[in-house]
């Protein structure tokens, strides 16, 4: 039965009073627990790993970041990754292609072998001093700053965007810049760069922090493609859809 179902039924039969002490002390008590099991964030917690309730990979974004990204159709989009891991995996799965470069040669060998075949998974040097030639000329619809030296990617990032694309920067409330402010928020204001802010708290943590999304002009993430609303839930796809979901475990 959904709790909501059962929310009705007390509300009809108990005395008005009753029901009313009932009923905030339960929003007090069950409501942040039913947030914890529902996302995935007590699962996330006790496996140190940023997952659905199913287990399914997501990124260390804050949750209001990843039900956004859930709703968007990114089959056509090419997507570059700094850092990889968890996130790695969500993308696979619904980009044409992600190029993704890590740092962490253990971390590196671990993912290798597992991450699907439109993922171009490389070995690189933390400050990304040798990343030019695995580039080259290519550009990207999505770019992710969440991994090495954040700040030198977000620098890098701007040359690699396509023009209706957008660069995801998390912990970007964060100074990750070389001088006293808010890096990221000032490298990209300083670009010409708009700014959404997803605020809130993320997988696995109990400390609530900021996803931001830059971007310029008439940006493909914000067309409004898709109807206003989420399913009931990124976590609550259909059993058949579930089924589809053998990503490996990192």
């Amino acid at each position: 039965m959904h709790i909501n179902t059962l929310a009705d039924r007390l509300r009809s039969t108990l005395p008005k009073p009753l029901w009313e002490c009932l009923r905030k002390a339960s929003n007090a008590v069950l409501g942040p627990l039913h947030f914890s099991l529902e996302t995935g964030h007590l699962r996330s917690c006790l496996a140190s790993k940023a997952m659905t309730r199913q287990g399914e990979p997501i990124p260390w974004f804050t949750y209001s970041a990843i039900q956004f990204l859930m709703m968007k159709n990114l089959s056509s989009k090419t997507l570059l990754e700094w850092g990889a891991g968890q996130s790695t995996f969500f993308w696979g799965k619904r980009c044409k292609s992600v190029t993704s470069f890590e740092a962490d040669s253990d971390w590196f060998r671990k993912l290798q072998p597992l991450v699907p075949s439109n993922v171009e998974l490389h070995l690189v040097k933390n400050d990304i001093s040798d990343v030019d030639h695995l580039l080259g000329t290519r550009k990207f619809d999505l770019v992710v700053c969440d991994g090495l030296d954040r700040y030198k990617c977000a620098e890098r990032s701007l040359q690699l965007l396509n023009a209706n694309g957008a660069v995801i920067i998390d912990n970007s409330d964060g100074n990750q810049g070389p001088k006293p402010g808010f890096g990221f928020i000032d490298l990209y204001r300083t670009e010409g760069y708009s700014r959404i802010d997803f605020y809130g708290y993320p997988p696995g943590n109990t400390v609530q922090q900021s996803t931001s999304i830059f971007f310029k002009g008439d940006c493909f993430l914000f067309a409004g493609e898709e109807a206003p609303w989420a399913p009931l839930s990124y976590w609550e796809y259909s059993p058949e859809i579930q089924a589809s979901w053998q990503t490996p475990s990192v």
